[in-house]
């Protein structure tokens, strides 16, 4: 009697891999394409934005927030830049158009577009030069003044209003079925991917090579949770960069359909940075 193949449930509470993590880092989630890659990247960013916020948010006094502000500007450059890239990723990887629909790259490359118009990426920008003449180091060049001409256009409004575009686009580009990931299984020697949740596929391998398919697990938690815990998180810890009347994201919820707020709607009200 042929046997069929074994399916168990997965209640392990998994995260995308933090490199400065070390505790179990081997049973994390690991991505296994491109567009997983650069959401981890994105992750990273959004990491290290959350732990200055939380800095924010612990201290009084005005020039220790004013610093950590300038600092933010590090992971909020990245991570604006990743967004991008993970946009150009999404349309331009022909292997993509077997997932995606062409209504859905075109919305990418609308909210690509959208994007690139209110946050502005290039060199001599404002959020780049705080990023590149004043933060990421200070640059040779500069004098007192002219770092306080660059941290005038860039205050905590600014700075903030940076964060929630980028985490109202990521927010949406979560709830695309395109990301790809790898784990380990304690005491499961096999090669486990999952490339269409919730089931995560455990291959027998044979030196490098995938064999067959040992079992299947259904997984109960999401590696994009790990990414949309921390932006919640970062949404959170952000409000006081705002005044009563700013566009910002004030809470994340999600209906059957998705994000009831998704960021084309919203963009027109948002200020350019």
């Amino acid at each position: 009697m042929k046997k069929g193949i074994p399916i168990f449930e997965e209640n392990s509470q998994r995260k995308i891999v933090d490199n400065i993590d070390i505790n179990n880092q081997h049973l994390d989630w690991y991505p296994s394409n491109k567009a997983a890659l650069i959401l981890w990247r994105c992750l990273e960013s959004l990491r290290d934005t959350s732990i200055s916020l939380e800095n924010c948010l612990q201290t009084k006094e005005i020039v220790k927030k004013k610093r950590i502000i300038k600092n933010i500007s590090i992971p909020l450059h990245s991570l604006a830049k990743s967004i991008i890239a993970l946009c150009n990723n999404l349309t331009s990887n022909k292997e993509n158009s077997k997932y995606l629909s062409k209504e859905k790259l075109d919305e990418i490359l609308k909210i690509k577009d959208s994007f690139s118009n209110l946050f502005n990426l290039d060199w001599n920008s404002d959020i780049s030069n705080l990023r590149n003449k004043f933060a990421a180091h200070i640059d040779e060049n500069i004098w007192p003044q002219k770092a306080n001409d660059i941290l005038l256009k860039t205050n905590e409004n600014t700075v903030g209003t940076g964060i929630h575009i980028c985490c109202h686009i990521l927010i949406d580009l979560l709830e695309l079925d395109i990301y790809a990931w790898t784990c380990e299984i304690e005491n499961h020697p096999t090669f486990n991917i999952m490339t269409n949740e919730p089931f995560l596929v455990c291959l027998t391998t044979k030196g490098d090579e995938p064999k067959r398919i040992n079992c299947i697990h259904i997984i109960n938690k999401s590696p994009k949770q790990s990414v949309a815990e921390v932006i919640a998180k970062v949404v959170s810890d952000s409000q006081w960069m705002f005044s009563k009347d700013d566009m910002r994201i004030s809470s994340i919820s999600f209906n059957s359909q998705g994000n009831k707020k998704p960021f084309l709607a919203s963009a027109k009200f948002y200020k350019k940075i």
